[in-house]
Parts: C-alpha cells; sequence; structure tokens
C-alpha cells in the first residue's frame, strides 16, 4: 500500500493519493472552476450593457443598426412513391415576425437525399439516388433599428444580445 503524496496517510494499492485528499481535490478543482465561470459571466454581462449602450447612442446618432433571426419553416415537397413527412407548410412565425417590423432579406434551402433501391423477393440493390430536393428553408430576417424604434425595442434589443454575445 502506498503514501498518499499530500498528506502521508494510507493511499490504497496503486494509489498515489487518499480518498479524503483526492476528494478534496476535487471539490477544490470545482470551486475554482465555478469561480471562473463566474468571471467569465460577469464580463460577458458587462459587455452586453456596453453593447447595448453604444447600439442605443449609435442609432440615435442615425448609424443603421439592425437586428437578425432566423426562422425555420417546412416545406411540404413530395417524392413519388416514397414517404417522408417533413412536416406540413407553416409560416406564421416569418408573418407574426413581418407585423413586428422584421423583414425577409434571404432564404436558405433545407434539402434532402435518398437512395433508391431495386428489390425483388428477398433481394434488394442499390439503383441510384435522389438529392437536392427541398425539404424546408431557413429564412434570414432582420429588424431595422431607427430612432423612432429603438427605445420601444430595448427589451428585444437586451435579448437578443444576451442570445449573440458568447
Amino acid at each position: 500500500m502506498g503514501a498518499c503524496t499530500t498528506c502521508g496517510g494510507k493511499a490504497g494499492f496503486l494509489a498515489t493519493e487518499c480518498g479524503s485528499c483526492q476528494m478534496k481535490r476535487f471539490e477544490d478543482q470545482s470551486k475554482e472552476a465555478a469561480a471562473q465561470k463566474e468571471v467569465r459571466e460577469n464580463a460577458r454581462q458587462n459587455r452586453i450593457t456596453e453593447e447595448h449602450q453604444r447600439i442605443l447612442a449609435d442609432v440615435k446618432a442615425g448609424f443603421k443598426c439592425y437586428l437578425h433571426k432566423t426562422e425555420y419553416i417546412n416545406v411540404d415537397s413530395e417524392l413519388t412513391g416514397g414517404s417522408f413527412n417533413f412536416g406540413a407548410y407553416d409560416d406564421a412565425n416569418v408573418r407574426l415576425s413581418g407585423l413586428e417590423g422584421w423583414r425577409v432579406v434571404g432564404l436558405v434551402p433545407r434539402t434532402f437525399g435518398t437512395l433508391l433501391q431495386n428489390t425483388s423477393g428477398m433481394n434488394s440493390v442499390w439503383a441510384g439516388g435522389t438529392g437536392g430536393n427541398i425539404s424546408g428553408a431557413y429564412v434570414l430576417m432582420e429588424l431595422e433599428l431607427t430612432p423612432g424604434n429603438v427605445e420601444k425595442l430595448t427589451s428585444e434589443i437586451e435579448e437578443y444580445l444576451q442570445e449573440t454575445v458568447r
């Protein structure tokens, strides 16, 4: 049985540290990691506050600023002979966002591909494939911040920064 390198007590077979010293070391490491995480979060929150103040000042001074977001919508596409459930077409979030001042600035299609097989009895062989079938789309949207709306949108800006700033 070896001796603990920390306290000199019994460490156990092929061990360099006893259980209590090992536990204390893990607790100290955990406390240090939590303290570092808190410091990083405090720095992040300070950066968010500074960015929010900068945005308000820039917009009021006439500088153009935009918030951006992405909404995903399913597209009810169909592939003959296959049963794929992409979901029903639903653009309700995009339409509601438009009523809040967001506008569509881009679209990124989500595509789907599959292998095709020929089957005869118990045999199945590869027959080719199909790809590029659109199964949905990412709708890229933006909201322009203006001197007239920046104060009204302060909570949306704060939420945006909380989600965006790392």
